[in-house]
């Protein structure tokens, strides 16, 4: 994943496979617990990859309707690309 890319350049990247690695990355940032991480918020990738997450998150809500439902949707998901 380019790290020099703007956050907007990232998520207006059309490419299936990097939304995907930007979904990963985020949920693997997630899951250590590192989302705070200083060092790590700064980066336009992870910047990018928020964003995106973000995103996702709304519409599998009003997809799915409950939290439940969206976690346990992203987990397989996630999980699946790793």
């Amino acid at each position: 994943m380019p790290t020099g890319q703007s956050a907007q350049d990232a998520n207006n990247n059309g490419s299936p496979k990097y939304r995907r690695k930007l979904l990963a990355f985020y949920e693997i940032a997630q899951r250590a617990n590192l989302t705070d991480d200083p060092d790590l918020v700064h980066l336009p990738v992870f910047q990018a990859a928020k964003e995106l997450y973000e995103h996702i998150s709304k519409y599998l809500w009003e997809a799915f309707g409950s939290r439940e439902a969206t976690d346990d949707f992203r987990k397989f998901h996630i999980e699946g690309i790793l």
